[in-house]
């Protein structure tokens, strides 16, 4: 790690769980939520994140102390994009139904031709 940021140092953690659990990015994502939560006790965080290893992506919605900020996920026809792409945001980017909340402490999995799929992360280990 060669920055001072947060970012930095939890994309480290990532690359290393993810070597550990060869390839398994939902589970690596899941262990940074983890090691988080037993480094931090107490103290509070906000740990949304969005990683992809291109082969799918995998976004969380965690925080520890404290509600976790909003995540949002929908399927849409997006012009120059392929059909049925899927969107994910912090936020509803339209007023229409189609947008789904992840919910708190869930990790979200999106695979190319499969529905999204939501894991509720573990509590506590």
């Amino acid at each position: 790690v060669r920055g001072l940021t947060d970012s930095e140092y939890l994309f480290a953690l990532l690359c290393l769980f993810d070597k550990r659990r060869g390839g398994d990015l939902p589970g690596a994502l899941a262990d940074v939520v983890d090691w988080c939560r037993r480094k931090l006790g107490d103290r509070s965080a906000m740990l949304n994140a969005i990683v992809t290893d291109g082969e799918r992506l995998c976004a969380v919605r965690a925080a520890l102390g404290t509600d976790a900020p909003s995540l949002y996920c929908a399927e849409r026809t997006v012009p120059d994009f392929p059909a049925n792409t899927q969107l994910i945001a912090s936020e509803r980017l339209t007023d229409d139904g189609g947008w789904r909340e992840v919910p708190a402490n869930h990790l979200l999995t999106i695979e190319h031709g499969r529905p999204p799929t939501f894991a509720r992360l573990p509590e506590k280990t």
